[in-house]
This record gives structure tokens, sequence and C-alpha cells, in this order.
């Protein structure tokens, strides 16, 4: 999925708030059965505009409106604040390693970046309006290093699979629902990871979001005039001031089938499915935990 893809879905759906919270079981249902109980949305009958992954033969069931058995966390974000200024995180988002506790307590998701950690990425855009949210954090080190974040990861997960296999699970999101629609888990999927680079984002295009927050009296904008971009230490002023962090520029990259997923969580609220897991390769020497909201 491509950055300018991704970041415009974001802008166009800045339309509200919603707070995010939810829980998910699994269970494994015999594939000679699952046809009786699943009434769903095979490739070749959905509609344009549906999502673009290829769906599978079901095999398996998630059901996401009841408690995992080891996932506890509620998911929580601050998509309730000030419009601007939300709107303004989401064009920006927080790809500072130094502010990784400004990234929500997602199932699963590490308390701190281990001391051996190398590579390390991080990218949190809350959900907001229409738009889902989406966080990751990954890093490297030796296969005995991850070796007890992966034993961790089995123990948390309700499912492991792969972006294969995970084309033939389907999620339902409603005790009710009688599945005439629903996603697969390849759907939900994050494919791609986050690369973050050492070039500031720049404030300055983004100014109508903020500009009538800043006291001109007490900020000097140096802006250049033929850009109206600021000049690198304004830059990072008010990065600080209206962010509390510092946004990176980032691309991203295909994960391909060379990682292991384990599922912690999935959930629903207000019509935007969600899931939290972690992807390791499977060298063993390298683990992306996810959270992705569509």
């Amino acid at each position: 999925m491509a950055v300018s893809v991704m970041r415009k879905k974001w802008l166009l759906s800045l339309l509200g708030t919603v707070l995010v919270s939810g829980t998910a079981l699994g269970a494994t249902i015999p594939t000679s059965g699952l046809q009786d109980v699943v009434n769903y949305t095979t490739a070749d009958t959905v509609v344009a505009g549906s999502p673009l992954a290829e769906r599978g033969v079901p095999k398996q069931l998630l059901e996401a409106y009841l408690p995992a058995s080891t996932a506890k966390t509620s998911v929580t974000n601050s998509s309730n604040s000030w419009y601007r200024q939300q709107a303004l995180k989401v064009a920006l988002p927080m790809t500072d390693v130094t502010q990784y506790k400004q990234i929500p307590a997602f199932d699963g998701f590490p308390k701190e970046i281990p001391s051996f950690a190398k590579d390390v990425q991080v990218f949190y855009v809350p959900q907001f309006g229409k738009a889902g949210g989406e966080a990751q954090v990954a890093f490297k080190g030796t296969a005995n290093e991850l070796a007890l974040y992966r034993a961790e990861a089995m123990k948390l997960a309700i499912m492991q699979t792969n972006l294969a296999d995970s084309r033939s699970v389907y999620v339902k999101m409603e005790p009710n629902s009688d599945m005439q629609y629903a996603y697969s888990l390849r759907e939900l999927l994050p494919d791609y990871r986050f690369n973050i680079s050492k070039e500031l984002s720049n404030l300055g295009p983004w100014r109508d979001f903020w500009s009538d927050s800043i006291d001109a009296n007490e900020q000097t904008l140096q802006v250049q005039p033929t850009t109206q971009l600021f000049d690198e230490t304004t830059n990072k002023e008010l990065q600080q001031s209206l962010l509390g962090y510092y946004s990176y520029t980032y691309t991203s990259q295909p994960l391909g089938d060379a990682y292991e997923y384990y599922i912690f969580n999935v959930g629903t609220t207000f019509d935007h499915p969600y899931v939290t897991g972690a992807a390791f390769a499977k060298t063993g020497t390298e683990v992306i935990y996810f959270y992705r909201q569509l």
C-alpha cells in the first residue's frame, strides 16, 4: 500500500470523533461444517469499492464481540481532542522513537523498546472520524534476543497465521450477524511495514490546521517565501509545541510471505474493525507489532 494512498484516506476522512474499545475471541471450526453457519461473501460477488484482498474458502471463524482469553487491554485513543489538533496529528504521524510511550497500550505491544533493539521504527496515527487508526513498532535483534518476545506472542495469540492462510479466516463482528458480509482476516492484516527516514516533515504546508492557535507576538515564524516551508529551527520548535513529538517522513515496504502473524485481538467499534498482533520474520531476527483499524 502506497504511503500517499494511506495518507489520502486519512485526510479525506476528518469528519468527527469516536472512542475505540473492544475485545475478541478466537474459535476453531471444522472445515466441513463452517459453510453451514457462515454465509460469507465470495470474491466474485464483492461489489466495486469493497476491500480488494481476494477472499478464500472459509476454514476458521473469529468472533470479534466476545472477550479473548488472554488479551485484556481496552483500546482507546484521544480522538475526542480538539478537531484541528487531531487533524494535524493525522497529517503528521508520530514517528519519533523517543516518544514511543505516546502510542496507546495496544494488546501485546511491548511496554518499552528493549535495550538490544536495532533498526527501531515507530509509527502511530490515531483513529479520527471515518478514518481508521494505525500503529507499528518494529525492531531487530538476534534470534536468541527475540526468543522471549516470540514466546510471549505465542502465549497471547488467539491465532497464528500467515498472509496466505489468513484469506480463509472470517471475522464475525456482531453476535446476531447472519454473515451476509464478513471481512476476511487478510483484509485487516497489514502486509507492509513503515520505514522512517531521518528527514523531518515540515509544518509549513499545514498552517491552516493550527495558525489561529499560534500567538504571532510570541512565535516568530521564519517562513521561506517561495516554498512556504519553515526553517529547521522553527519547524522543530513548532512540532514540539503543537505535536509533542518529531514527525519524520516515511515510506512503506511490503512484507510478503517472510513473516508469521500472531493475532492478539480482533474487534469492532462503530463499524470500524481492527486487529492487533505481531509479525515475526521467519529468520527470528525481526518483529513488527501492529494495530490496524479500517
